[in-house]
């Protein structure tokens, strides 16, 4: 016995290629499992993951990359986690339509497409988790969230109905709703004294790190137990 917990396990996760994802990723592979990420851009590479491309805002490109998971895994993925994002801020009425439906489709129906593309297979074997990455904002409203408030509530909202369906299949499924997390995507909205006013200093927020032994806790559960949601934030 090799003593790793998911040793056998395929997993997909978008956005593994940086960020949450990336130490997800990592966390993962050292625990067994096979991980293939689903980006528009490969990243750094770590051993026991592989890339596939993929736009996960295009049903397509997510049809095209699922064909490529299912012959390399033969079969559909027993891991599926949702974690690609993007983060935009604007007022309501300073939000333009294209802003809007980019956060949107990356945040809310990047999801559904991921997940519309393997939950067939997964059903059909009778087993499986799927782990959508939420936010604080899928519950609480923030001024100036209005696309990424609105993709992540549409998250919950996708999780809980999926949660309804797959009561008694075999495949379960569960949110993480994290607080604030110090990744790259702080980046472009931290780069004035204005602007990082608005939210908790880096190094008050949470890590990466957190996020993925979360992610690891709830896999490594036994098949007779399901958390349907986890919210985190800094203590």
């Amino acid at each position: 016995m090799s003593g790793k917990r998911l040793t056998g396990c395929n997993v997909v996760i978008t956005g593994g290629s940086r960020g949450i994802g990336a130490v997800t990723a990592g966390r993962l592979v050292a625990e067994g499992a096979r991980v293939l990420s689903l980006s528009r851009k490969a990243g750094e590479k770590q051993a026991g993951m592989d890339h596939v491309q993929c736009d996960v805002t295009k049903a397509s490109s997510v049809a095209h990359a699922a064909a490529n998971v299912v012959t390399m895994f033969a079969g559909a993925p027993d891991i599926v986690i949702n974690n690609a994002g993007i983060f935009q801020m604007a007022s309501v009425a300073e939000t333009k339509t294209e802003m809007f439906a980019d956060v949107v489709g990356t945040n809310l129906f990047g999801p559904f497409h991921v997940i519309n593309a393997f939950l067939a297979g997964m059903l059909k074997r009778g087993k499986g988790h799927v782990i959508s990455i939420g936010s604080i904002a899928d519950q609480l409203a923030f001024a100036e969230n209005g696309a990424y408030s609105a993709a992540k509530f549409g998250v919950r909202g996708l999780h809980q109905v999926l949660r309804a369906e797959l009561k008694g299949t075999g495949v379960r499924s569960t949110l993480i709703s994290p607080g604030n997390v110090d990744t790259s995507m702080w980046d472009a909205h931290l780069e004035s004294a204005e602007a990082a006013a608005k939210f908790p200093a880096r190094d008050a927020m949470l890590r990466p790190d957190n996020i993925a032994d979360a992610i690891l806790f709830v896999l490594t559960l036994p098949p007779s137990a399901n958390v349907d949601e986890i919210r985190i934030t800094p203590a």
